[in-house]
């Protein structure tokens, strides 16, 4: 906290000092929230369905987070501006028990870090905008197979484009080999990046929100081992009185080319992942009915990829199924025990794949709404789920393909304007595909059932 305080003390002292000589910025906002949240986590037989790692005690468990986060602008006139977001305690687990997550910066005392998780510089240039520094990366369209991140690069919008169309060029550094380290290890780097470049086309008015883009993952950062991996997308959000309409699709292809000779070392990645919805606002209620698929493997060591991978982190309509406490087909946390049968792949740079992961996903959400008044909110979801390919996997040949059900409730109550009040409960009727133990090698017929019970305080400023 105290390099919070000192870093907002600095920026105070020198937006003072600039407003009082020069007027050199026309004002410096900062909002954000700060939440402490319980959570209570519950999965019966340590046999069947493993959310816990090897290393936990035993599969159930109840703890508290918390997270801070600032967001902050500093425009200097109505040309130019500077954004910046500070993370500080990012869902810090309470305790100061060694270990945690490092991919959620859980630190072992507690307090020690503040994280800059977004600066950017945005100029309204003659030719258009541009925001350059480090920004939001790997968003687009709806939250579908979205995992916020941040890289640095650039996104510019040329200004040629009539509106409501627009043209927008990406392209963002994910590894630099040149720039790290002494000098003697800079002479030793293989001087390639990995680096990502995409182009967008989208049309936006009061009702309809739509798009389209080609983006290539350009990954040269192992010297024996290329990785082209494109992505063709789009998007729709339409909006017509009451109802809406929205959808989402990605398609990745590409490959990669080793100078390894044996096995699958050259590859070809084939997969897609797409999402529709609807709904419409009755009153008080607010309903939706959600789709969505991922592709899962179809075939073992065939030289073709054809797991879509993660539903996204920024993608949760069910609490357990994709949540990121559960870890089951979201990512956020690093996955849970059986994140490898469910969504991902395993492939490794330089090695050969056997494509013996990524089960797949379809998926039916229905989700509900209804405020009571205008402090007191409830919300309910139902869902199934179930594998793409479940019979292609390794130790998988007589496994069913039910992911199986999952029913949430939540409610929300405003306390003050900025204080609200939430609690979630989340059930997962664990299907067939879970019959078996965490080694994939037996049939135990074991189906355990999972709920995770959540309360949270968040202020928001």
């Amino acid at each position: 906290m105290k390099k919070i305080l000192s870093t907002a003390i600095a920026l105070g002292l020198v937006a003072g000092v600039a407003s009082s000589a020069s007027a050199a910025f026309d004002k410096f906002e900062t909002t954000g929230y700060f939440y402490v949240q319980g959570i209570k986590m519950y999965q019966g037989d340590a046999a069947g369905v493993d959310l816990w790692t090897a290393s936990e005690k035993d599969n159930n468990g109840d703890w508290w987070r918390q997270k801070l986060r600032l967001n902050s602008t500093l425009t200097i006139n109505d040309k130019s501006k500077i954004v910046a977001e500070i993370r500080q305690s990012d869902d810090h687990i309470w305790g100061n028990q060694a270990g945690g997550d490092a991919a959620n910066a859980l630190f072992t005392d507690g307090m020690s870090q503040v994280r800059i998780d977004k600066l950017y510089a945005e100029y309204e240039s003659p030719i258009g905008r541009l925001r350059l520094g480090r920004i939001p990366w790997a968003t687009y369209g709806t939250d579908f197979v979205n995992s916020e991140s941040r890289n640095n690069g650039f996104v510019f919008w040329p200004n040629f484009v009539p509106k409501p169309f627009s043209l927008i060029l990406v392209h963002s550094k994910l590894t630099e080999e040149d720039g790290t380290g002494n000098v003697a290890s800079r002479q030793g780097a293989n001087h390639e990046d990995s680096e990502y470049t995409d182009i967008r086309f989208e049309y936006k008015t009061d009702t309809i929100n739509a798009g389209t883009r080609l983006g290539l993952t350009d990954n040269d950062t192992t010297e024996t081992v290329s990785i082209e991996t494109w992505r063709w997308g789009g998007f729709g959000d339409l909006k017509f009185g009451n109802f809406f309409v929205k959808g989402e699709w990605d398609y990745l292809f590409g490959d990669v080319e080793s100078d390894a000779s044996t096995g699958n070392s050259n590859y070809d990645t084939d997969a897609w992942a797409y999402m529709l919805s609807g709904g419409g606002k009755f009153g008080n209620l607010d309903a939706e009915l959600m789709y969505f698929h991922l592709d899962g493997e179809d075939g073992a060591n065939d030289r073709e990829q054809n797991a879509y991978g993660s539903v996204g982190n920024d993608f949760e309509p069910l609490m357990i199924l994709t949540g990121s406490l559960a870890g089951l087909l979201n990512q956020d946390l690093g996955g849970g025990e059986h994140a490898d049968s469910l969504t991902s792949v395993g492939v490794t740079a330089g090695a050969t794949p056997t494509f013996d992961g990524g089960a797949g996903v379809d998926a039916i959400v229905a989700r509900f709404g209804f405020a009571v008044n205008d402090k007191l909110a409830l919300s309910s979801a139902i869902g199934y789920a179930w594998a793409d390919e479940e019979n292609n996997l390794n130790n998988r040949a007589n496994y069913d393909d039910e992911y199986g059900w999952e029913i949430d409730l939540g409610l929300e109550y405003k306390l003050l304007d900025n204080l609200t009040y939430s609690a979630n409960f989340g059930y997962w009727d664990a299907g067939d595909f879970f019959d078996r133990n965490s080694t994939l090698t037996t049939d135990n017929m074991v189906e355990d059932n999972v709920y995770i019970l959540t309360h949270k305080l968040n202020m928001a400023f």
